[in-house]
C-alpha cells in the first residue's frame, strides 16, 4: 500500500515518526519503509544525537534496524519531515508545537 490516510492524517514512505521518548529526553524516531497493513508500519529506526538549536531541529544518524510500528503505540501522530545539510548531516523538524523541543 503506497499510503494510508488515519483519523485524517495521511502516511507514506519516507515521513518521520516519532515512536517514543529515552531516558535522556532525546525522541525516538522511524523512517516509514512501508505501509504493511491499515495501521502497521515498518520503520527504520533512527538514533537521535542531539537537538541543533541553529537548524531547530533533532540531528539523527539512520540505523539498519527495522521494526513495526502500530499506530495507537506512537508518542506523537504527527508525520515529521526529514532533511540532509550540506554538511551530509540528517535533521528532524517536527512539524507541531510539541513539548519535546527543549
Amino acid at each position: 500500500c503506497p499510503w494510508v490516510s488515519i483519523k485524517g492524517t495521511k502516511y507514506k514512505p519516507k515521513l518521520v515518526l516519532t515512536l517514543d521518548i529515552h531516558e535522556n529526553d532525546l525522541p525516538v524516531f522511524g523512517i516509514i519503509e512501508d505501509i504493511v497493513l491499515f495501521n502497521d508500519t515498518l520503520c527504520k529506526r533512527t538514533n537521535t544525537v542531539a537537538f541543533d538549536d541553529h537548524v531547530f531541529s533533532y540531528e539523527v544518524k539512520l540505523d539498519d534496524e527495522c521494526t513495526f510500528v502500530y499506530h495507537h503505540a506512537l508518542f506523537s501522530y504527527i508525520p515529521n519531515n526529514i532533511s540532509v545539510s550540506s554538511n551530509g548531516c540528517s535533521y528532524v523538524t517536527l512539524r507541531s508545537i510539541n513539548l519535546l523541543i527543549p
